[in-house]
């Protein structure tokens, strides 16, 4: 018979995104026991979670002194081997750990590879013996901010023996990013001859770090990579920056992500990804508009800004005008086939037809607050097309969110007329492309 085994998290960004429901919600839905510390209450935590305070585990300034500020993943990886020590036979998981089959292993030593052929061994998913020798050598660590992890480059253990020295041992905070990350466990299992222990790549880490984006794909790509040892993934924090700047802070649609949000019944739109990428709040886009920016009216150029239309409304209540359009910007002479599905989200999503208009000639175009080119022209499209559009829908305190392709021409054509904000960049098959926020000239005070 299987063993129960609970697993356990710990949360310290206010409300979850409806990517930390996702992953919580899974553990419920396969019957697993899952635990969020937090400390604070979470106020959209799925039904079944078990929330408890974390300053059961540690204080949360257990690692504060010397004027060091700790960042968020050095304060992770000491709570988790906190709760190893203290929750005999728990198995701790990241709060963005997806979980595909019950983690019900007999053994204590649950840890996996975190890349085929490769000796590191992540962090995601972790299981220890109280009795192991790891955790014993963690614990000795960690009981010192000030002790030197015998992981460093030889030359970096020197530096900061010499530092300890002269009086001026080297705060954790201030050592190497990770200091009591993966690569202390990966030295850890390698001095205590424990590889034997470790779980094959596939078992808890499918997809890999650098293969990340498949979850941003087809469900195709990343079903491709699962085996039948596989009963947990990482959905990879480095996919939440990247959903909140590009994708409004929703799953991309068609995608893995949007997929398993169905299967569990989550509706992201509830709680987009925050570009803080510490939990939920407006998608990342809204969170760019200057302090105080309110949203009465904004305009999709193409349909491409459906998450980011969908967060203006829910914050501010605005008027939606999507312009029909094609890529070369003359107005469709029957409705695109992207018009209903967009306006069938709109109604589900709570907004009334009457704040919902369609512009299909440039007699309807007018002024609005903010104006949405992404992944149009400029980027897909050629950017002379969207000069008609800047003339009829942008007032003096009007903004605009696009995408600039480099070598598109965009930044030149725009320079006269206002002043380009780069939010982000990213590279594809075609090259560099940035979102940026564009302020007119007369916007630009």
């Amino acid at each position: 018979m299987a063993r129960a085994r609970e697993v356990a998290t710990l949360w310290t960004g206010g409300s979850l995104s409806w990517l930390e429901q996702l992953c919580l919600k899974s553990f419920v839905d396969r019957g697993q026991k899952v635990t969020l510390f937090s400390y604070a209450d979470v106020a959209n935590l799925p039904e079944g979670v078990i929330r408890r305070d974390a300053g059961e585990i540690a204080a949360a300034d257990a690692l504060a002194g010397g004027g060091v500020a700790v960042e968020r993943e050095l304060f992770r990886d000491y709570f988790r081997i906190q709760v190893l020590r203290h929750w005999s036979g728990t198995i701790w998981v990241d709060p963005d750990v997806y979980c595909h089959r019950p983690l019900d292993f007999d053994g204590d030593y649950v840890l996996g590879f975190a890349v085929p052929e490769s000796d590191e061994v992540g962090l995601s998913v972790l299981g220890l013996p109280v009795q192991s020798p790891i955790l014993a050598d963690l614990t000795a660590l960690m009981s010192d901010p000030h002790a030197i992890p015998p992981h460093l480059k030889p030359s970096r253990i020197a530096a900061c023996e010499a530092a300890k020295a002269a009086g001026r041992p080297v705060h954790v905070g201030r050592q190497p990013a990770g200091a009591w990350g993966a690569k202390m466990i990966t030295h850890l299992v390698g001095a205590h001859r424990l590889k034997g222990k470790v779980q094959p790549a596939d078992t808890f880490y499918p997809v890999s770090l650098s293969r990340r984006r498949a979850l941003l794909r087809a469900p195709g790509k990343v079903a491709a990579m699962l085996t039948d040892r596989t009963v947990a993934m990482p959905l990879w924090r480095a996919n939440r920056q990247e959903i909140a700047l590009w994708y409004g802070g929703l799953p991309p649609r068609g995608s893995c992500l949007e997929e398993l949000a169905k299967l569990h019944g989550i509706r992201p739109e509830d709680a987009p990804v925050d570009h803080r990428g510490n939990g939920a709040g407006e998608p990342g886009l809204l969170g760019f508009l200057p302090e105080g920016k309110r949203v009465a009216s904004l305009a999709d150029l193409g349909g491409t800004a459906e998450a980011l239309a969908l967060a203006a409304h829910a914050r501010d209540g605005c008027r939606i005008v999507l312009i029909d359009v094609d890529d070369r910007g003359e107005f469709a002479k029957t409705e695109s086939s992207w018009v209903a599905p967009y306006r069938k989200a709109l109604a589900r999503a709570g907004v009334p037809a009457g704040q919902v208009s369609v512009i299909r000639d440039a007699a309807g175009l007018g002024p609005v607050d903010l104006l949405c080119n992404l992944a149009g022209f400029g980027d897909a499209h050629e950017v002379g097309g969207l000069e008609p559009f800047l003339t009829a829908c942008l007032h003096p305190d009007s903004l605009m969110l696009m995408d600039l392709r480099k070598g598109s021409g965009g930044y030149p054509f725009l320079k006269a007329l206002g002043r380009c904000e780069t939010i982000s960049s990213r590279k594809d098959a075609r090259g560099t492309v940035s979102r940026v926020l564009f302020r007119p000239v007369s916007a630009d005070r």
